[in-house]
């Protein structure tokens, strides 16, 4: 990634198609003294009709800047520039999209790693649930979304078997006002199995400040104890 600065402005002492030889910095602007041995800089020339941009590395020892040219007058080729032709140091097109290409693929890499891990919490009980007891409430500090059957959640099977199915109800409150909406469910069968689904097996979308609780079903099941559900979601 290039270095950047302000306001930079310098004649070239030199002519001709190699390195800039950098002289006193034009008047208004800062020089050399800003500039940093070994780093890359976007630049821009311009001379009567003849124009070049370009990014190159500043060499201290000799005080000049290197040349790789990314447009031109001269067919993107270097220009051979007078004595004197005053070279600034920029911001380009090219850095920008730089910067935002890196931005993605930062933010895509801290994505990938949160998503490995996921945004976890816990339905559990140890004792026989009351009726329409709540299991879990929690409130998402992210925006963030759940796969279809909320896919990737981990459980087992209850200490004890329950004596029908015993489902618990998955509901999302948005933005913690108005009233609770059921987006799922979890089934616990009476072998053991856990069966979670979503509503219509779609993607659950959460977003920040939403709430979700999980419910013990309406009706008490006298035989079940001992059971932990953990949802997995992830950011789209």
């Amino acid at each position: 990634m290039n270095t950047f600065v302000d306001l930079v402005q310098v004649y070239v002492t030199s002519s001709g198609t190699g390195p800039f030889a950098l002289g006193a910095a034009v008047a208004g602007f800062d020089g050399v003294g800003a500039l940093v041995n070994g780093a890359s800089y976007s630049y821009s020339v311009q001379q009567g009709s003849n124009f070049e941009v370009g990014v190159g590395t500043y060499v201290l020892a000799t005080n000049s800047l290197t040349r790789t040219v990314l447009k031109s007058s001269n067919a993107g080729n270097p220009v051979a520039f007078d004595v004197n032709a005053e070279l600034s140091f920029t911001f380009t097109a090219e850095d920008i999209a730089a910067l935002i290409a890196q931005a993605s693929t930062t933010g895509a890499t801290a994505k990938a790693a949160f998503n490995a891990y996921g945004l976890q919490w816990a339905a559990w009980f140890n004792a026989t649930p009351a009726a329409n007891e709540l299991l879990a409430l929690y409130t998402s500090p992210i925006a963030f979304a759940y796969n279809p059957n909320f896919a990737g959640a981990q459980s087992g099977p209850p200490a004890v078997n329950p004596a029908a199915a015993f489902v618990m109800t998955v509901e999302q409150n948005l933005a913690g006002t108005g009233g609770w909406t059921a987006v799922g469910t979890v089934t616990v069968g009476t072998d053991g199995g856990v069966a979670l689904a979503t509503t219509g097996g779609s993607v659950v979308s959460v977003g920040v400040g939403d709430r979700l609780r999980v419910l013990a079903p309406a009706v008490v099941d006298t035989a079940i104890e001992g059971f932990a559900v953990t949802f997995k979601g992830f950011i789209p």
